[in-house]
């Protein structure tokens, strides 16, 4: 019996262990089943509210669904935001980013940089949300360290590719669309985006 089915049994045989329920919700989601993890989660959370489990709910499906206000009312529901871990505090600044707050999120994702400064997605999202700003220094900034903490993190190489580009830096973005495709060779995107960049590097 596979892990997934493992769990689903275990479900069905104990339907009031939020333990299980929060097995089976990991695994679907893990299986990019998201829509199905959701309502596991959330019996999860009903079975036993521990802080953890509100956490779960709102960093694992509830962002990956773009649903930041329920995300939100999770957050509410779990410690205060200074007791997050940073992971936690990075998914928090998500939903706070999907829900149009980013002044807010900004703040999230440096606390969670400062609990941990080697967390490239916090930086990556960092990015993210100076670029909605137009801090576009700022952006590069972010996404730089993002790459530097994690080399091969895909969406953090293009969006270096990308501001740098912006700001004029035509020939650096080569090297970062460079990067990028080696990471992933058919993405069409990334391949207009460097030839792109290499006409205006002429």
């Amino acid at each position: 019996m596979t892990p997934f089915r493992s769990f689903a049994a275990a479900v069905r045989l104990a339907p009031a262990d939020a333990d299980a329920e929060a097995n089976l919700a990991s695994a679907l989601n893990q299986a990019d089943r998201t829509a199905e993890a959701l309502p596991h989660f959330e019996a999860a959370v009903q079975l036993n509210p521990r802080p953890r489990r509100h956490s779960s709910v709102s960093r694992t499906p509830l962002l990956s669904l773009r649903r930041p206000v329920e995300a939100l009312a999770h957050f509410t529901a779990a410690p205060k935001t200074h007791e997050l871990d940073a992971d936690s505090q990075c998914n928090f600044g998500v939903a706070l980013f999907q829900a149009g707050r980013v002044p807010e999120a900004i703040a999230s994702y440096r606390g969670a940089l400062r609990l941990q400064p080697d967390l490239a997605k916090a930086h990556y999202n960092l990015g993210n949300a100076h670029i909605r700003t137009g801090a576009l220094a700022d952006a590069l900034a972010a996404y730089r360290e993002a790459v530097r903490c994690q080399p091969d993190y895909l969406p953090a190489r293009a969006n270096l590719g990308n501001a740098l580009l912006l700001s004029g830096h035509a020939a650096e973005a080569i090297t970062e669309y460079e990067a990028a495709l080696r990471l992933r060779p058919d993405d069409t995107t990334l391949r207009a985006n460097l030839a792109r960049a290499r006409a205006l590097a002429k």
